[in-house]
């Protein structure tokens, strides 16, 4: 489901260092999240639960594969 709507999801990414190296946190919110969080771009948007509306994934740059992907309990 997750990425049949892909674009229909905003991302953030935030860098981070885990164990000594660079990784990208990634997550996306659904449109049905978006006017819950007008300042997004500015802000970390962290949800408890939301289905398959809220996921976040860790990647690394260097490889450039994502692994860890979560997908938040339903709500």
């Amino acid at each position: 489901m997750i990425l049949e709507q892909f674009g229909d999801y905003r991302l953030q990414y935030v860098g981070i260092t885990r164990d000594g190296r660079r990784a990208i946190a990634v997550s996306g919110f659904c449109r049905a999240l978006w006017s819950d969080f007008p300042d997004w771009q500015t802000r970390l948007v962290t949800i408890r639960g939301g289905g398959t509306c809220f996921w976040g994934a860790t990647c690394n740059p260097d490889t450039k594969e994502c692994v860890g992907l979560s997908i938040n309990a339903r709500r």
